[in-house]
């Protein structure tokens, strides 16, 4: 009989991979995943455009934290925390795109 325990690594948790915790070691991992993931997708948010690329975009990001979990085995199930970094990570990209369009008068700047 095998048993399962909750250990392991999320979508979020990619930040493992380039960062030894040196200086962020007193973080949760939480925190740190949440904000890993605000700056991945803030990326986006601030590049997308009502634009069929940008739906693809928008797909494979959402995909990620829906499928990879299940489609590569020895992924965790993405927790809330990192779901809420998607969503405010886009807002914020989107927000910081309004921003500088709004501060250069020259509206939104277009690809």
């Amino acid at each position: 009989e095998r048993t399962q325990c909750d250990l392991g690594f999320t979508v979020g948790q990619g930040w493992w991979v380039v960062h030894n915790l040196g200086g962020l070691a007193g973080l949760p991992n939480a925190v740190v995943s949440f904000c890993w993931v605000v700056a991945l997708v803030a990326t986006f948010g601030f590049w997308a455009r009502p634009h069929p690329a940008s739906l693809v975009g928008g797909a494979v990001a959402l995909g990620a934290f829906v499928l990879a979990p299940t489609a590569t085995g020895p992924l965790l199930p993405t927790p809330w925390w990192e779901w809420l970094g998607l969503l405010v990570g886009v807002a914020l990209g989107v927000g910081l795109r309004r921003r500088g369009a709004d501060a250069s008068g020259r509206g939104t700047p277009a690809i």
